[in-house]
């Protein structure tokens, strides 16, 4: 009877080991996807974060450039401008200067640019601007 009683003992206790056995796996394994899960939201935000501080860049770098074109006499930055060889370049730096008038409630002299430029350029930068507008 005590015999019995033992390897009953025993079987329930191999059992329970085998059951704890079970659950520690387990958590390894959820363990392992939240460390994994982790790795990722990590690489996310510092790719998020390494876009953020181009994008930055490219603004401040815009603004710059928009601010010394404006303290320009206007046909000098005009020449400038039409060395330019990227339309979307010349473009972003007119989407500037209007948008920093507009804050400052100032005119924007974007458009008197534009009437100084070859009537083709202006056409095809206008054109241009109002595709982006639109899409």
């Amino acid at each position: 009877m005590q015999v019995e009683s033992l390897e009953l003992r025993s079987e329930e206790l191999d059992r329970r080991e085998e059951l704890i056995a079970q659950t520690e796996a387990e958590q390894q394994q959820i363990r392992e996807e939240l460390e994994e899960k982790e790795r990722d939201l990590e690489e996310r935000e510092k790719s998020f974060n390494e876009r953020q501080k181009v994008f930055e860049n490219r603004r401040v770098s815009l603004e710059v450039t928009a601010s010394y074109l404006v303290g320009m006499p206007p046909q000098d930055a005009v020449d400038i401008m039409l060395e330019y060889e990227d339309d979307m370049e010349l473009i972003d730096i007119i989407a500037t200067v209007d948008r920093l008038a507009e804050e400052a409630g100032q005119a924007s002299i974007s458009s008197y640019w534009l009437s100084l430029m070859p009537a083709e350029t202006a056409q095809r930068l206008i054109r241009k601007m109002n595709k982006g507008i639109v899409q």
